[in-house]
């Protein structure tokens, strides 16, 4: 773990705890008393075991946040943001992943591999989604689904909801192709 901060905040507060084989890592920085006041800006560098399959609650407020989450076997992720830009990769390497991201940032992007079956609800009727490559199509209740989907590719199901904006449901490029 490397954290990086600039500013009057004090050190970053980082707890680790173990129960029953789940390790808990516990990252919180204080707020200052007049947030107005001062000009913070803190960088976390997390790398996380690549072989046992994760399960990350995220629970961030006012961040610029790019999570990279394609070296990584995740089975569940629960994110809950306020505002920033969000930009979160997923990768292959899980068999099926459940992903509940409810934000406040005017602008969330995901990007997913090639050939994944991906399920896209959103929740807030409101927000406009864009899927630029047209891997995806609209169900009648609103919902995407991947267009393109190997069968036998990873199952991503996404919950989205928030008071966000846009969205951007991208799919990666393949290099080469």
């Amino acid at each position: 773990l490397a954290c990086e901060h600039v500013g009057p905040a004090p050190e970053p507060l980082i707890e680790q705890s173990m129960r029953g084989g789940v390790a808990t890592l516990s990252l919180s920085l204080q707020q200052p008393l007049f947030p107005s006041a001062f000009q913070l800006s803190n960088t976390w560098h997390l790398a996380l075991p690549t072989a046992p399959a994760i399960s990350l609650d995220l629970h961030l407020h006012e961040a610029v946040l790019q999570l990279d989450l394609r070296g990584l076997s995740v089975e569940r992720l629960d994110l809950r943001a306020d505002s920033g830009a969000q930009e979160i990769l997923l990768g292959s390497r899980q068999r099926h992943l459940a992903a509940r991201i409810v934000s406040s940032s005017s602008d969330l992007v995901i990007v997913v591999p090639p050939g994944a079956r991906v399920e896209a609800t959103l929740l807030n009727p409101f927000c406009r989604i864009a899927y630029p490559q047209g891997d995806f199509e609209r169900r009648g209740d609103g919902s995407l689904v991947s267009t393109r989907a190997d069968p036998d590719s990873p199952r991503i199901e996404l919950v989205l909801d928030g008071a966000l904006r846009s969205i951007v449901l991208d799919v990666e490029e393949r290099l080469g192709g």
